[in-house]
């Protein structure tokens, strides 16, 4: 009887986690996160980021303009990695705004000082 009631009480604890899990996934902040993070994977696999580094450097080198560096590289770029980075800093500036309006709540709860 009490193997039963602990295999009972063990199952119906699952399925409050895997509700909880669900409706957490739904959340617009994971979401947004979740997908900010799968955009730098793909752009880790798309793009070389130690020949950028290397141009990067020598750009730092001979005092360039880093501004003319950078739009160079998003023009010269192929289409598929301007989207995503296109689509990162917009993922960017709405978690920022998130932030903000987080903070507040987070300061109201004395989670902040």
């Amino acid at each position: 009887m009490k193997d039963a009631n602990l295999k009972l009480k063990n199952k119906i604890m699952m399925q409050v986690y895997t509700i909880y899990f669900l409706r957490k996934i739904g959340e617009p902040l994971f979401v947004k996160v979740g997908l900010f993070v799968a955009l730098l994977v793909a752009i880790i696999f798309t793009v070389s980021l130690p020949s950028i580094l290397a141009n990067l450097a020598s750009v730092f080198k001979n005092n360039g303009n880093t501004l003319v560096f950078f739009g160079t590289a998003f023009s010269g770029s192929l289409l598929v990695v301007k989207l995503i980075v296109v689509t990162q800093l917009f993922i960017c500036v709405a978690l920022t705004r998130d932030l903000f309006k987080l903070l507040p709540r987070l300061h109201l709860k004395g989670i902040t000082q």
